[in-house]
This record gives C-alpha cells, structure tokens and sequence, in this order.
C-alpha cells in the first residue's frame, strides 16, 4: 500500500467526469441484453446457479488461505519432531580395542594390510567395519540436534533403550587406552541403563564430573539452532546393542525421538578379563592382536610408515599384559 496517496491525491484525479458512471464496453451490453433475453424462470435458476459457484469459489480460498497461513509459520511437513536430529556419527579412536565376532580367522595377508594404513583415516575404520568389528569398552557418539519450532524447546533426557548378551569372544585386537584429553561428554552406563546419566567436563585440561547431566546443563533450544553431544556409552559385563531415545519438552508435552546408527543399534562390548594381569587371561578368544602400549616390548613392535603402532599376532593362551 502507498502511504503518500491520502484522498485528497485521490481526487485530483479523478477529473470533470469522475462522478458519472463509466460507459459499459460492447461486450458488456451484449452480455446484458442475453440476459434480458432469457425468460423470468431461466434468469432465476441461472441467478441461483451463479451464486453457488460464488459461494463455493469463496469458501474455498478462504479455507485455502487459512491452510496456507499456517502451513507459512510451520517449520516443516506437519510440523516434524521438536528437535531435529542433524548428524549422528560415531567418533573413532586410533587407540581403541575391537573384536570381531566368530568364525572370523585373520590370514597373515590381511593383518599386513591392516599394519598398513594410517590409523588417522576413513580407510582404517573400513578394514574393521567389512569385518563385522564391534567396538570394545565404550562408543563415542557425537549427536547434533537442532530446534524446529517458533517458540524454544528444551531436551530433558537421552535414554538407552538396551538388548545385551555375554560378551563377544572372537578375534580380539587389544589396545588399551593409554590417555587422552577428553571433551565434555554425557555418559550412559549400559549396564545401568535406567541410571541417571553422568557428565565429565575438561576445562583448560582440568577434568571434572558429576550425575544427571540435564540436571547440570539446561539444552534450550530455538529455532535452527544447534546443539553437540558427545555420548560416551560403555560396558564392562556384556555386548549390547542399544538405541536412544531422546526426550524433548516441546510447550506442555514432551516427545520422545528415537536415535539410531542409520536406521541400526549401535554396539559396543566388554573385553573378558580386561584387567587381569594374569598369563593367558584372554584365553576365551579365538585369535588375539595387540596394539599400541599392549604391544610395548614385544618382539616385531614398532610403527608403519605413517607412525602408527603395528598390531602383532599373539597367543591368547599365553599373553600377559
């Protein structure tokens, strides 16, 4: 609308004739003079008819704009969940232990192949997945989220929801953990799955925790803005697959959205006797491969190309740490 135009503007244009009525176009008269044609019954039942088409062409872009005003301030298809799952991936460790289930067998070839890419890229997370390698101890997931809605909304709670069995005692590559600097993680216990969960926090390298991260920390988020967790989900007792389930406040209710590996549980598994000092400890295992500290003193240790740690083949009837 042009707020310079008040009536005054509009008057001064409207000229000597303004105050007539416009003459009628040809085609208009035409039109007329049909209608005068037609008998009192006929103009009746078109007057009739003409209204209704009206009424009904009225309804409908009034019922049409009143759903194209909300579908506007919609954020998304019907709305979609409170909180938008952006990425979910899980976090590699170059030092991190694995087992592949039976009947798998490594040929001398393969460990090679193994000892031969650098521990840093996709490749090397590869060479376990074709395998079927499952995670040992704990998984790092990193989860990106977002909020979807006009007014915020805030997540309250991430739960596993768990399925675990006696842990796998395949073919064990071995490489405990020889310390890092850690992010602020939320941690679940799987063995625990219905316990609180718990937070550790480093700040300029000094490391601190506590229970109940949503307690801790308050995730309020608004619209397209986002939020990183860094899951860490670990076992000592058992393999599990698990999924989560995210609860989300969302107004008065709250949602719950559940989180998978693509569409899969995720998994992780406790090593059998992991910290036993004892010759022979990982017995159970089929085949046993260490690497990086585990592997420190042995004969063959050192490091590829790329400074990584080589795997080396040992017996797991007689390994000690």
């Amino acid at each position: 609308m042009d707020t310079n135009n008040g009536p005054d503007d509009a008057d001064s244009d409207r000229g000597p004739s303004a105050d007539k009525p416009a003459a009628a176009s040809p085609s208009g008269w035409r039109k007329l003079a049909r209608w005068q044609s037609l008998k009192p019954g006929a103009r009746w039942v078109a007057g009739i008819a003409g209204a209704a088409v009206l009424a009904f062409v009225g309804a409908y872009f009034t019922v049409l704009g009143d759903h194209a005003g909300t579908a506007a301030t919609r954020p998304g298809p019907l709305g979609g969940e409170p909180a938008q799952v952006d990425l979910v991936t899980v976090e590699p460790s170059p030092g991190q232990s694995h087992v592949i289930p039976p009947p798998a067998v490594l040929a001398a070839g393969q460990l090679t192949s193994l000892n031969s890419i650098n521990a840093t890229t996709p490749q090397f997370w590869q060479w376990f997945d074709r395998r079927g390698a499952v995670t040992a101890d704990n998984l790092l997931i990193q989860l990106v989220v977002s909020g979807n809605r006009d007014s915020p909304v805030r997540i309250v709670n991430l739960q596993p929801v768990v399925s675990c069995r006696a842990p796998l005692n395949g073919t064990l590559f071995f490489s405990p953990a020889a310390g890092a600097d850690t992010a602020t993680q939320l941690i679940l216990n799987l063995d625990q799955p219905l316990a609180p969960s718990r937070y550790l926090v480093n700040v300029n390298g000094q490391e601190s925790g506590g229970t109940d991260f949503f307690s801790h920390f308050t995730v309020s988020l608004r619209d397209h803005e986002q939020y990183t967790f860094l899951v860490n989900a670990s076992t000592s007792r058992r393999y599990c697959q698990f999924t989560l389930n995210m609860s989300v406040l969302d107004g008065t209710r709250v949602v719950t959205e559940p989180i998978t590996d693509n569409g899969r549980p995720f998994r992780v598994t406790s090593i059998v006797n992991e910290n036993s000092l004892s010759p022979g400890a990982f017995a159970t295992y089929r085949e046993l491969f260490v690497g990086g500290v585990a592997a420190t003193g042995l004969p063959g240790s050192g490091t590829n190309q790329f400074g990584d740690p080589l795997w080396l083949r040992a017996d797991p009837a007689t390994y000690k740490q």
